[in-house]
C-alpha cells in the first residue's frame, strides 16, 4: 500500500480523491460464524479503509480532496432475514457491524479533516443486482418503494456528485441509494 502511495506522491504530488470500497463477507448465520471470521471482516473494511486514509493524509493534507467511504444500508438498519427464504444465505452480522463502523468512521473523519479542506462522506448503497436468483430479486424488490434492485448506473452519479465541487459544502453525510429501502 504504502508503495502505491509513493508513486501517487512521484507522479502527481497529491491526492484529490480517494474511495474506499474494499469489501468481503460470509454469509452464514450469527451461530455459526466465527470469531476469526468477524474479524477478518472488519479488518477488511474498516482497518484497511483507515490504513488507506493514513497512507492519503500526506497527499490531501496540502491541497485539500475528498474521501468516499463505501457503507451499506445494513450499517444503518438491521436486515429483513424474510428476503433471504431458504436459499442457505442471510445478511452477515460481521458485515453489519463493519458497514456501522464505516458510517461513524466517515463523520469522524469529516470532522478530524475539515481543517484541511478534506471532505469525508459515505455511499450505502442498498440492494444491487449481482447475478441473485430471481426468487431474492423478487422479494428485495418488492420491499422497495422504487420496485427494483439497484444497479452500477445507479452509483455512478452519486460518486461524481460527492466527489465534485458540486458537493463542496457537503461533509460527514450517509448517503443512502436503496431505491428507498431506508424510507419505510
Amino acid at each position: 500500500m504504502a508503495q502505491m502511495f509513493d508513486n501517487i506522491k512521484v507522479r502527481h504530488q497529491k491526492l484529490d480523491i480517494l474511495i474506499n470500497n474494499g469489501g468481503k463477507t460470509y454469509f452464514m448465520p450469527l451461530e455459526k460464524m466465527k470469531p476469526e471470521e468477524f474479524l477478518e471482516i472488519l479488518d477488511v473494511h474498516l482497518k484497511g479503509s483507515f490504513m488507506m486514509v493514513q497512507n492519503a493524509l500526506p497527499l490531501m493534507k496540502a491541497s485539500g480532496g475528498t474521501i468516499i467511504n463505501i457503507g451499506s444500508i445494513y450499517g444503518m438498519v438491521g436486515a429483513d432475514q424474510s428476503i433471504y427464504g431458504d436459499s442457505g444465505i442471510n445478511s452477515s452480522v460481521a458485515y453489519a457491524a463493519a458497514k456501522g463502523g464505516m458510517i461513524n468512521f466517515t463523520r469522524y473523519l469529516a470532522s478530524y479533516l475539515a481543517e484541511y479542506n478534506i471532505r469525508v462522506n459515505c455511499i450505502s448503497p442498498g440492494g444491487f443486482y449481482a447475478g441473485q436468483d430471481q426468487t431474492f430479486v423478487d422479494r428485495y424488490s418488492s420491499k422497495t418503494p422504487l420496485g427494483r434492485m439497484g444497479d452500477d448506473y445507479d452509483l455512478k452519479g452519486v460518486g461524481v456528485f460527492l466527489a465534485s465541487n458540486a458537493a463542496k459544502y457537503i461533509t460527514g453525510i450517509n448517503l443512502p441509494v436503496d431505491g428507498g429501502w431506508t424510507a419505510r
